[in-house]
């Protein structure tokens, strides 16, 4: 029969982690997992839950400042747990290479036109992908692009709640997109 295999890619963040899995292989459907909670007892809960019935567990993570923590708890877990940083990957390194005016940028994780973008994924993430199926590895960009075209139609900018002049360390401010209907 061989062996089974779950691929599970884990989305790390400072309080949580997104995750999501393929059973069934590479070939297997790619499922939004859920969010656990960032701490060693719900990241050992949930590989034992996906190792049930003796699935074997592939991880990839992205690294940051939980990235290798949760690397080596996995590897001393017994399973396999790769740690991916985009500018390292052999294809966008070789892309790279033939796009010399193209160059990886390493932002302070607090900017604020990256905490836009983030905010555009999570928009992207709960009304598209989350509620997805998607049944090969085609089907997510395929759904991916397709957001995309229906969302630049009639692009809506994101908007800081607070002013810039009146943030202080005490004070909270957030993006949100205006007139933006949330399934």
């Amino acid at each position: 029969m061989g062996d089974r295999i779950t691929y599970v890619g884990l989305d790390v963040h400072k309080a949580e982690i997104v995750v999501a899995a393929a059973a069934g292989g590479l070939r297997g459907e790619v499922r939004e997992y859920g969010r656990i909670a960032n701490t060693p007892a719900a990241l050992a809960r949930l590989a034992r839950q996906l190792s049930r019935d003796g699935v074997r567990l592939r991880f990839c993570s992205e690294p940051g400042p939980c990235g290798y923590g949760i690397q080596r708890q996995l590897s001393g877990l017994g399973h396999e747990c790769v740690v991916v940083a985009p500018s390292l990957i052999p294809k966008v390194l070789a892309w790279l290479s033939r796009h010399r005016r193209w160059i990886f940028q390493f932002t302070p994780t607090a900017a604020s036109w990256l905490n836009a973008v983030e905010n555009f994924f999570s928009k992207m993430t709960r009304q598209r992908i989350r509620r997805g199926v998607f049944r090969s590895t085609v089907d997510l960009p395929s759904a991916i692009n397709a957001y995309l075209a229906e969302y630049n139609v009639h692009p809506q900018p994101f908007v800081w709640t607070q002013s810039a002049n009146a943030s202080s360390p005490n004070s909270t401010a957030c993006l949100y997109s205006p007139n933006a209907s949330e399934h």
